[in-house]
């Protein structure tokens, strides 16, 4: 769908960003995070791996979800903060500053639903895996993780 360099030059804008990719990719972006919110069954508690500036996170709290986000971006981080702070969502929603590689500091079976858009595109095969082996470890059991990558539509994974 976007090279990875395209994607890149939108990171660089983090203000601009959704409002760039929705129209880059003609609402496919928006759509494809709207498919993943309503695989999140309401009320769940969700990991959004790569919150990026938090859209798909508001998504899922829209629909009843409290959502621990992360991102490897400062200024990615910086605007989802402030999306919390605009939309009065301090109450259903975290976002912290670390990648992929910091996942092993999250507690085990702890989140009903794993969700992410794009990132794993942009992730090497070794940190895929990594990604993945951490979001079956910190899932319920019978939890969700659901993942949009630009290469592919919506793939899910179950967690038992």
């Amino acid at each position: 769908m976007f090279s990875y360099v395209f994607m890149k030059i939108l990171e660089s804008r983090p203000r601009s960003y959704d409002r760039a990719m929705d129209k880059a990719s003609r609402g496919r972006v928006k759509q494809m995070k709207e498919d993943v919110a309503a695989e999140v069954p309401n009320g769940s508690r969700v990991l959004e791996i790569g919150c990026g500036t938090g859209e798909l996170a508001a998504m899922c709290i829209a629909r009843g979800s409290t959502v621990q986000g992360f991102d490897a971006s400062p200024a990615m981080v910086e605007v989802a903060r402030q999306r919390i702070e605009e939309e009065g969502l301090a109450d259903k929603m975290t976002v912290e500053q670390i990648g992929v590689d910091g996942m092993d500091s999250l507690l085990n079976a702890t989140y009903d639903a794993v969700v992410s858009t794009l990132v794993f595109s942009e992730l090497s095969d070794d940190e895929r895996r990594y990604a993945l082996k951490n979001a079956r470890r910190v899932l319920k059991p019978g939890g969700i993780c659901v993942i949009a990558r630009s290469e592919e539509h919506t793939s899910e994974l179950q967690s038992h």
